[in-house]
């Protein structure tokens, strides 16, 4: 489990885990989190003999 809270290090993050795990596409949060954003999570899944990535709406939030 990878939680980080300041969203600019997220990017860099997602960058590097991509890359070790061969994941070739990168949700729009994953290359640069909007600062509003306190809601979605990024979450790596395997996917057949691979690695995907996906974001998803936490829903915890009011409006979620």
């Amino acid at each position: 489990m990878l939680v980080c809270w300041e969203h600019h290090n997220i990017p860099p993050m997602v960058a590097a885990l991509a890359e070790a795990l061969g994941v070739s596409e990168i949700p729009a949060a994953g290359k640069q989190w909007p600062d509003d954003d306190y809601s979605s999570a990024l979450i790596f899944l395997r996917a057949g003999d691979g690695v995907e990535l996906r974001q998803v709406s936490q829903g915890v939030l009011d409006g979620d």
